[in-house]
């Protein structure tokens, strides 16, 4: 792939980071087959991308438009691409905005003003939404109607997005071969772009005034929570006052902090009691502020002037003000795309801030889970009991219980109590996979098999460890789980080594190759003479839909005698035939 070209001007280049080079080609190899989406984290430099594909277009002779759900991203994108592209024909079309260029190379235009004046616009080879995730599920209305007047003039256009949330809340994934959208072309990693610099990593505290929302509904048409029953829940004296104080006790050494909260009136009321606690000027954004006043306060937020800024509803998306390390959510969303785009809000980096906290105060956190998971977002199986609701399974006998359930109703087994707001966030309250709280199990027993890839027969084999494992705090209930791992002892390269040293650890045995140029055979013949020692003790982590080993205890020495070849020993089997493994 071949490196783009810096952006702006020769004084002050930019040079597209390695993601977003492979966004844009991925996106623009797949238009001609698909309609194809990138999905970045917030943050991340999507404009880049955009500009890029402009830039690609015009270069080969056509012409773009650049789809927005919202007027001001519509200002904000437009500006960022005049800059990377100095002296490149860019327009905008907007209402909102009392703009209406239409024979510009490049149009930044509002959906809700041109979805039905495609004929305006003449040939426009590629169509780019912007926040892609905002494409209504009922039959994407407006952009599907602007794109089939479009393709009537433009047979050849072609049509991608961009957004850090391929999915919607209710409809599911935004790709589908039905939908306007049709293909994911390339995903960059939350957790990867904040290890390597590019995003802030955000951390999160449990809060004490947390609220419950069990009992709040969610509305069919919109799979959100009412939003009045929200208002009510969040919006009362103690309420407000219990999780401002405590909001303020937690930010002493932040410097901008965003609050989201339930409603207009909700976020009054929490603007006025902050600022009596924390004796400092508190901006207040909601639908009905006055574009001048809420141009001064955003202009105050982001130059750092002004330290807290209360919104409703309106800096979800597109908002960027860098600076900004502190996000309380004063709210509860059933949609796990709203979440990620409120925590996108700090992903900025800014030479100010190490990290950015988030205090969720609407166990948004628990519901939806990490937002760095790989199936964030992504509808999850429901086990569901005989009356149809919800439920789960009990780790001793199997039976299905509710899911609120703390001692399952046929063997009496109780589930450990967790501490709601300890210090240390477990698996319901981190905000990313690498916050959680490994769960230990102690190790039963272990049998040693071949797995062979049932969807890949030609690929190497792998040596499988099936633990038959006991929850470490159980306090005496029977709460047996299988637990296993993949040992690629016959690939080559890396795994081949990290399988080396993890059977070097475990055991003084040579491996040497059979017939066939395995070790694994070798190695379970060695494990049923006894030369292997195996764990005592495991850590896992969800990951995905599978559990990963973080951590092993192995409390034995390594076995310094073991039986002669073709004495009787334990005989290998596969217990797990049928379960899906992760590669």
């Amino acid at each position: 792939m071949s490196r783009s070209l810096p952006f702006g001007t020769e004084a002050s280049a930019i040079i597209p980071r390695y993601y977003q080079d492979a966004a844009t080609e991925a996106l623009w190899r797949d238009m001609r087959d698909h309609s194809p989406v990138a999905v970045l984290p917030t943050g991340s430099g999507k404009s880049i991308i955009v500009a890029q594909l402009c830039q690609k277009t015009v270069d080969a002779g056509g012409r773009v438009i650049v789809l927005h759900p919202r007027k001001e991203l519509i200002e904000q994108n437009a500006a960022e691409c005049r800059t990377l592209m100095p002296g490149v024909d860019v327009g905008l079309y907007s209402a909102g905005l009392n703009s209406r260029h239409t024979d510009h190379a490049i149009v930044f235009a509002g959906i809700q003003s041109c979805f039905d004046k495609a004929h305006l616009f003449g040939s426009r080879e590629v169509v780019i939404a912007d926040e892609c995730h905002l494409l209504p599920p009922d039959g994407e209305g407006r952009y599907r109607t602007f794109l089939h007047d479009l393709k009537a003039l433009c047979p050849h256009s072609r049509f991608c997005g961009l957004t850090a949330t391929a999915f919607r809340t209710g409809s599911g994934a935004l790709c589908g071969p039905q939908n306007l959208l049709t293909k994911v072309a390339y995903t960059a990693s939350v957790s990867r772009l904040m290890i390597e610099g590019y995003l802030c990593p955000i951390i999160n505290r449990p809060m004490a005034s947390e609220l419950d929302t069990s009992g709040l509904k969610i509305v069919a048409r919109t799979q959100e929570f009412d939003a009045g029953d929200s208002e009510r829940l969040f919006d009362t004296e103690d309420n407000v006052t219990a999780a401002v104080a405590e909001i303020v006790s937690k930010t002493t050494d932040r410097h901008s902090v965003l609050l989201f909260c339930s409603g207009v009136k909700h976020a009054g009321h929490v603007a006025d009691v902050l600022a009596t606690l924390s004796g400092e000027r508190v901006g207040l954004v909601t639908g009905e502020t006055m574009p001048l006043e809420r141009s001064n306060l955003l202009s105050m937020f982001k130059s750092g002037t002004l330290r807290w800024l209360v919104n409703v509803d309106v800096l979800t998306t597109g908002f960027n003000a860098q600076r900004i390390d502190c996000i309380c959510v004063l709210r509860a969303t059933a949609s796990p795309g709203l979440f990620a785009q409120i925590c996108g809000r700090g992903f900025r980096v800014h030479e100010s801030k190490g990290n950015c906290l988030v205090l969720d105060l609407g166990q948004n956190i628990a519901r939806h889970g990490p937002i760095d998971a790989d199936d964030y977002g992504m509808p999850k199986p429901k086990q569901i009991r005989d009356n149809g609701m919800p439920s789960k399974e009990c780790p001793a006998c199997g039976e299905a219980q509710l899911i609120a359930a703390k001692v399952c109703t046929e063997c009496g087994f109780e589930w450990p109590a967790k501490p709601r707001h300890d210090a240390n966030a477990d698996i319901e309250s981190a905000i990313l996979e690498s916050q959680i709280e490994p769960t230990e199990y102690l190790v039963e027993s272990a049998t040693f098999s071949r797995h062979v890839k049932r969807d890949a027969p030609d690929a190497p084999n792998t040596l499988r460890i099936d633990y038959v494992c006991q929850l470490a705090d159980s306090k005496g209930n029977l709460t047996k789980k299988n637990i296993s791992e993949w040992v690629c002892v016959d690939h080559v390269g890396f795994p081949k080594r990290n399988a080396i040293k993890w059977w070097r650890e475990r055991s003084l045995a040579e491996l040497v190759e059979d017939e066939h140029g395995s070790l694994i055979d070798p190695a379970i013949d060695l494990w049923q003479r006894g030369a292997v020692v195996v764990a005592s003790r495991l850590w896992v982590v969800p990951k995905g839909k599978f559990i990963q080993i973080v951590r092993q205890e192995i409390t034995d020495e390594r076995p310094e005698e073991w039986a002669d070849e073709g004495e009787p020993g334990e005989e290998a089997f596969d217990p797990f035939e049928a379960v899906e493994v992760p590669f």
